[in-house]
């Protein structure tokens, strides 16, 4: 039977750390990124609503003002 040197032992145990290390760091950073993707995606409905709720509110006042303009030149005249 082979016996093994601290050494041996020492660097078998940096190793495992190293992959315990490697994986937890993967998992961090795979969480961030997804993390990162919802935020961006969320970010992107935010500013998607806004725009479309300026869009349309401008388009509302516009269409409001031609239509009560057309109302009072019809009363008008």
């Amino acid at each position: 039977m082979a016996s093994t040197t601290v050494f041996e032992r020492l660097l078998a145990t940096a190793f495992l750390a190293a992959d315990f290390l490697a994986t937890f760091l993967a998992i961090f950073f795979a969480g961030a990124f997804l993390a990162g993707a919802f935020f961006t995606a969320f970010l992107a409905t935010v500013f998607l609503a806004t725009f479309l709720a300026t869009f349309f509110a401008a388009f509302l006042a516009v269409f409001l003002v031609a239509f009560f303009m057309c109302c009072f030149r019809i009363y008008v005249s």
